[in-house]
């Protein structure tokens, strides 16, 4: 299986005006496609077959495999995909 970098993005939600983080991780390219800000301390390998089918993120609230049963947590509020 193929390895790919996903990082933690974040967007600015004008509504809430404040910055809110994504509940997905994404590949750089991901990011890209929603304007989001990559927060590059947060990379972590994956398998390419993680990330949703045809898409460049992983499903909502998606825990690397090998993460200490699951302290790496994807959370924030208000921003999709």
């Amino acid at each position: 299986m193929a390895k790919i970098t996903v990082y933690r993005v974040r967007r600015y939600d004008i509504a809430a005006d404040d910055y809110a983080e994504s509940r997905r991780l994404m590949t750089e390219k991901g990011a890209r496609m929603i304007y989001g800000e990559i927060i590059r301390s947060t990379a972590v390998e994956i398998d390419e077959m993680d990330l949703e089918t045809g898409e460049q993120w992983t499903p909502i609230g998606y825990v690397p495999k090998g993460n200490g049963g699951g302290s790496f947590r994807v959370g924030g509020a208000g921003v999709k995909p």
